[in-house]
């Protein structure tokens, strides 16, 4: 009798999740995400890669390796969002200073930020 409990509970568990809607849309309001370029993910793969060594060295291993690895790239990464940041906004003078507007405005910023 409790194995059946147990079959049935899981059951209606797993149908509730299978027809739960699931959005991979960014929250509204978020800015989309920036696309990295080829030297930055280099870079990032490298610091990343530093700060496992590091981690190694220390002994580290499970939640604890996780939070000291992110502590480790949190510098690095809050740098290049800086950058990225700078560069979007030059971008967006330099269309301003074009006088470029909507759909022509969009494709520029995408060229000049990622390109």
């Amino acid at each position: 009798m409790n194995r059946l409990m147990l079959t049935l509970c899981c059951l209606s568990s797993a149908s509730a999740l299978a027809i739960a809607p699931v959005s991979s849309a960014p929250a509204e309001g978020a800015a989309p995400p920036m696309k990295m370029s080829p030297e930055e993910k280099a870079a990032k793969k490298e610091k990343r890669a530093e700060c496992n060594d590091a981690a190694k060295a220390k002994g580290l291993k499970g939640p604890e390796r996780k939070a000291f690895v992110k502590g480790c790239l949190a510098p690095f990464l809050s740098d290049q969002k800086a950058a990225k940041k700078e560069k979007r906004a030059g971008c967006n003078e330099e269309a301003k200073a074009k006088g470029l507007k909507g759909d022509e405005k969009k494709a520029f910023m995408k060229s000049c930020v990622n390109g």
